[in-house]
């Protein structure tokens, strides 16, 4: 039977298998953890995170003008030769020639914000599969996207650095997909769920058509 056109990317409609080498998604998670522990940052960075927290206290506030600042200041630009497909470039790298894709937005971000007092991490997601995610074995060639995860004042958000600059409050910031997400943290042993995109408005619309 022949699938169905223009069916969700996430929806499987024809026979399949799978093979991995992984026993769980903490194993995947500890592939990339390495790269998104930076406890040196670049001084020329540091002036300007400091320069923030002056300005902003709280740890909504931070995290959201942390974000807008690497949306406006990183210019996206992938380079995917050799280890640049999967391996973020160094700090010092992207905070001086201000561009990078989303592994180099994710590692700043999460640098940054750790550095402004927060709890942040990576996380990997897939912007094509990601509902189909909790039903494959683990694996990292399922995910082609990095996000954050920012956990602040008791409430967790998922965030996209390589958007344009979002305005609005912490809680309006939104991805533009849904499904799993993998944190790259020690403690990883499963997937964890992203919130179900709301739509922001509700328009009701009625027209009235007259024949003859």
């Amino acid at each position: 039977e022949l699938p169905e056109e223009l069916l969700p990317p996430w929806l499987v409609r024809n026979p399949c298998y799978q093979v991995t080498e992984f026993a769980h998604w903490g194993e995947v998670a500890s592939l990339f953890q390495k790269y998104y522990q930076d406890s040196t940052l670049p001084p020329a960075l540091i002036v300007e995170l400091d320069q923030l927290a002056s300005r902003f206290l709280g740890e909504p506030e931070r995290a959201v003008e942390w974000l807008r600042t690497v949306q406006r200041q990183l210019r996206y630009f992938a380079l995917s030769l050799g280890e640049g497909g999967v391996v973020p470039r160094s700090l010092a790298e992207i905070w001086t020639k201000r561009f990078g894709d989303c592994k180099d937005a994710a590692r700043l971000y999460v640098a940054g914000a750790r550095y402004l007092g927060l709890d942040a991490c990576a996380a990997l997601v897939s912007t094509f599969h990601g509902p189909l995610l909790a039903d494959l074995l683990p694996s990292p060639q399922v995910f082609n996207h990095v996000a954050v995860r920012v956990r602040a004042a008791g409430v967790t958000y998922w965030l996209d650095p390589t958007l344009q600059p979002q305005g609005g409050s912490l809680g309006n910031m939104t991805l533009q997909y849904t499904g799993w997400a993998l944190p790259l943290m020690p403690d990883t042993q499963a997937l964890e769920r992203l919130p179900s995109m709301q739509p922001v408005q509700h328009i009701h619309c009625e027209d009235v058509v007259r024949f003859g």
